[in-house]
C-alpha cells in the first residue's frame, strides 16, 4: 500500500510527511474466504509507515487506513476487499473540508431526543386533544422543543391525510368518521403515530401525526394494540431528516362519538421507520412469520380466521404450496374427498360405476360374509353384453332362480358356490381329456384330474399318488390310468388309505386302473392286478 503526502498533527506539532516518492508498506494477506484486516498508521516515535493485524498501537500514532486483504493473487487482480481511509483531504472541489464533511454526515442522521416532550392525550365524548411538555432534542447541537396543547390553541399537522397532506387541525375529533392514510374509513380501533419537528427557532417547531394504513373492527386478542396488521406508520418523510423525532404510538378506540386511549407506547429515542416494524406505508417488516401469530381474517367477521401450522414438517424442510390456475373452494374439495372415501371404504355404494377399465371385486370383499339364500326379489350384478359389457343389476327371478339348485358336491363356504338351472341343464357329454406320459415315473397332478392318462413307455412305469398336503385334489376327483407299454404300471403311495386293493397296486400292458378320491387322503382303486 502506498501513501501520498500527509500532514499529521502530533503532540509535538504538525509533522509534514514527505512521501515523494510515495511511501509504501506490505500488507498481510489472508485467504479469499478468511481475509485479514490490516491497520495502517504512521508511528510518531519512528515516523515510519507501519502495519498491524492486531489493532491500533497503544503509543502515539496517526491513523492512515484499515485494509481488508484476501490472497495476494486476488488482491492484485481484483483489488482488495476494502480500503477504508482514515485521513481526509484539506478541501474538496466545493471548498468543503474535514469539518464540513462531518457536519454534512451528521445532518443526514435522525434528530436525537434527549429529554422532555412527554405526550399526554385527553379524550372523551367528542374530545381528542394532545399536549406535550417542553423538551430537548439534538440536530447537531441542543435545541429546545416547545410545549404543545391543542386544548389551549396549539395546532397539529396530519402529515399523510388522504385528502390534503399536512392538514392543519386544532384537535383530532375529526377522526370520528374520518379516513385512514389510504382514504378508507377508520374502524373502531386504530393506531396513530405522534412525532415532532425541532427547528432552530421554537416558533418553527411542529407537532405531527401519522394516520395508519388500516384499522380494526375490534381488539380481540389485542390485535389492535399489538397492531397485528402493522398498520401504524412510523416513517418520517425524508424532508425532515435531521429534525424529525418520534414521540408515541396511540391505540385509539372510538365508541360512538367517544374516544378512548387503549394503549400509549413511548417511542422517544427510537429511530424512525426502524422501530416497532413500521414503514413508510405501514406494514413493512419481514416476509417470514411464526405460524402461531400469522392469521388471515374474514373482512366482515374478524372472528373467522385461517391459521397455518407447520409443526408436522420434517426438521430443516421447506414445503411449497403451489396455487392452481383456477379458483379453489377448499370446502368443496374436502366434501369431495369425503364422498370419494365413503365410496372406497363403505360396505354399500349408491350411484353409477363408470370408467373405461374393468371393475374388479377383490375376494377379501366377500370373505367372511354371511351366506344367504337368493330370493326372487334379490338383485345380482351382470355384464350387459348388449350395452358394451356395462355393469347392470338384474332380478334373480329373471335368471330363473326358482329353478336354481345347488350342484351336488359343489364347494361349500363363501369361497364359491356352483349352481345349475334345472330348466337348462345340458345333456352330459364325454369331455374328459386324454394325456400321454412317456417316462418311467410320474406323480399325479391337478392337471390329471377328471382325465385319462396313457403310459406308453415299454419299461415298467411307477405312478405316485400324492397326499392331499402335496396336491389337493378335490374330493370326488376321478382318473383312469392306462398301461400301454409292455412293462405295465404300478402305484406307490405314502400315508394314503386305498380302498379295494393292497398298498401296492399295479396292472399289466393293455390294462387300466380307475381312481376316485373319497376323502382327504382316501382313494378307491379298481381294476388292474390286485
Amino acid at each position: 500500500m502506498s501513501v501520498p503526502a500527509v500532514n499529521a498533527t502530533e503532540s509535538a506539532g504538525i509533522y509534514n510527511w514527505d512521501t515523494t516518492p510515495a511511501d509504501s508498506v506490505a500488507l498481510t494477506a489472508g485467504t479469499d474466504t478468511v481475509p485479514t484486516l490490516n491497520y495502517v498508521f504512521l508511528l510518531q516515535s519512528t515516523k515510519t509507515l507501519t502495519v498491524s493485524t492486531s489493532g491500533w498501537p497503544a503509543t502515539e500514532h496517526a491513523r492512515i487506513a484499515t485494509v481488508l486483504c484476501q490472497t495476494a493473487v486476488s488482491a492484485q487482480t481484483d483489488g482488495v476487499y476494502k480500503t477504508h481511509a482514515w485521513t481526509d483531504h484539506t478541501a474538496s472541489s466545493d471548498g468543503q473540508g474535514h469539518l464540513g464533511h462531518l457536519n454534512a454526515w451528521i445532518r443526514q442522521q435522525p434528530a436525537s431526543w434527549v429529554s422532555g416532550a412527554v405526550l399526554t392525550p385527553t379524550v372523551g365524548a367528542s374530545v381528542f386533544d394532545l399536549a406535550t411538555t417542553q423538551g430537548t432534542v439534538l440536530q447537531l447541537h441542543d435545541h429546545a422543543f416547545p410545549a404543545f396543547d391543542t386544548a389551549a390553541g396549539s395546532e397539529l399537522l396530519i402529515v399523510n391525510d388522504s385528502v390534503a397532506a399536512f392538514a392543519r387541525v386544532g384537535d383530532l375529533t375529526g377522526l370520528d368518521g374520518g379516513l385512514d392514510a389510504d382514504g378508507v374509513a377508520l374502524g373502531n380501533f386504530y393506531n396513530l403515530v405522534v412525532w415532532g419537528v425541532v427547528s432552530e427557532d421554537t416558533v418553527d417547531c411542529q407537532l405531527m401525526v401519522n394516520l395508519p394504513s388500516g384499522s380494526y373492527a375490534n381488539n380481540a386478542g389485542d390485535k389492535a394494540t399489538l397492531d397485528d396488521d402493522r398498520t401504524a406508520i412510523f416513517a418520517i418523510p425524508s424532508e425532515f431528516t435531521g429534525t424529525g423525532f418520534l414521540i408515541a404510538r396511540l391505540t385509539v378506540q372510538l365508541s360512538g362519538a367517544t374516544f378512548v386511549i387503549v394503549q400509549q407506547e413511548d417511542l422517544r429515542g427510537l429511530t424512525p421507520s426502524s422501530s416497532a416494524g413500521g414503514g413508510s406505508t405501514g406494514g413493512g417488516g419481514g416476509s417470514e412469520f411464526n405460524d402461531d401469530v400469522f392469521r388471515v381474517r374474514d373482512n366482515l367477521d374478524e372472528s373467522k380466521q385461517v391459521a397455518f401450522q407447520a409443526s408436522g414438517l420434517t426438521t430443516a424442510t421447506t414445503r411449497t404450496i403451489t396455487m392452481a390456475d383456477a379458483d379453489v373452494d377448499l370446502g368443496a374439495t374436502v366434501a369431495a374427498v369425503a364422498l370419494n372415501t365413503a365410496k372406497v371404504t363403505n360396505a354399500t355404494h349408491t350411484g353409477d360405476v363408470t370408467g373405461d377399465t374393468a371393475l374388479t371385486l377383490d375376494a377379501t370383499a366377500i370373505t367372511g360374509q354371511t351366506l344367504v339364500t337368493a330370493d326372487v326379489l334379490d338383485h345380482v350384478v351382470i355384464a350387459d353384453a348388449s350395452d358394451g359389457g356395462a355393469l347392470k343389476k338384474a332380478l334373480v327371478s329373471d335368471l330363473g332362480a326358482d329353478n336354481f339348485v345347488q350342484q351336488t358336491g359343489a364347494p361349500t363356504g363363501d369361497s364359491g358356490l356352483l349352481w345349475f338351472d334345472t330348466d337348462a341343464i345340458p345333456t352330459p357329454q364325454n369331455v374328459e381329456p386324454t394325456t400321454t406320459e412317456t417316462g418311467t415315473t410320474h406323480t399325479l397332478g391337478l392337471v390329471n384330474g377328471w382325465s385319462t392318462v396313457v403310459y406308453s413307455n415299454a419299461a415298467a412305469v411307477t405312478v405316485t399318488v400324492p397326499t392331499n398336503a402335496s396336491v389337493a385334489f378335490p374330493v370326488e376327483t376321478t382318473m383312469l390310468l392306462v398301461a400301454a407299454g409292455a412293462g405295465g404300471i404300478s402305484l406307490t403311495t405314502t400315508s394314503l388309505t386305498l380302498i379295494g386293493s393292497s398298498p401296492s397296486v399295479g396292472c399289466a400292458q393293455n390294462e387300466a386302473l380307475w381312481l376316485r378320491k373319497v376323502g382327504t387322503d382316501t382313494w378307491i382303486v379298481l381294476g388292474g392286478t390286485v
